[in-house]
This record gives structure tokens, sequence and C-alpha cells, in this order.
């Protein structure tokens, strides 16, 4: 009786064994694809983050255009005498476009008034 259940035996023991060692592989192989999953989604997380980049970066080189042409305004006809009014212009600009109040700058008063009459789409020049 033994002879007859020592093969079924053996081949249960060889085919539990083969069973885990292809289970192993799978589950080695389905580790590699979710693995290789994740480097394209970084991969793809990098590429759109690069083109937002380049796009303000195309966003910041006009805005950059822009502030340099209205201080090459500000400074036309400009000397390097005593401060002309071309001087005033151009330095109530760069605090204009850094930012600051322009109220606590008496100077800027006169540029001031012109700034609000340009951007309500009046030249008062």
């Amino acid at each position: 009786m033994l002879k007859l259940l020592l093969p079924g035996l053996l081949a249960s023991v060889l085919m539990s064994g083969f069973a885990y060692y292809k289970g192993r592989q799978d589950g080695e192989a389905l580790a590699q694809v979710k693995q290789n999953e994740v480097i394209v989604a970084a991969g793809e997380l990098i590429t759109a983050s690069q083109n937002q980049s380049r796009t303000q970066k195309d966003i910041d080189d006009a805005r950059i255009k822009t502030n340099k042409e209205k201080r090459d305004e500000a400074t036309k006809g400009q000397t390097n005498a005593a401060p002309s009014s071309a001087r005033i212009a151009f330095n109530c600009e760069r605090l204009h476009q850094a930012g600051a109040d322009l109220n606590r700058f008496p100077a800027c008063g006169d540029y001031q008034t012109r700034l609000k009459a340009s951007s309500n789409g009046r030249n008062t020049n």
C-alpha cells in the first residue's frame, strides 16, 4: 500500500514545489511591472513639469521685455545732469515695477497721474 501512495505523495510534493517556484516568479514579474509603471509615471510627471516651466519662462520673458520697454520709454531724452523729468519717470517706473507705493514719493506724483491715465486708456502726453 505504501508503494502505491509513495509515487502520488512524491508527485504532489514536486507539484507543490513547482507551483511555489512559479508563483514566486509571477510575483517578482508583477513587482517589476509595478516598478516600471512608477518609472513611466515619474517620467510623464517630469515632462509635464518641464513643459509648465517652459511656458512660465515664456510668460516671464514677455513680462521682462514689456518692463524693459517701459523703462526704456521712461528714459528717452535722459541726460546725466540734474534729475530731469525722464530720470524721475525712469526711477518712478522702477519703483512701480518693484511694487512700491508711489504715494510715498512726492516726485512720482505727476508720473503716477500719467500712469493711472494710461491704464484707463487715456494718454495725457
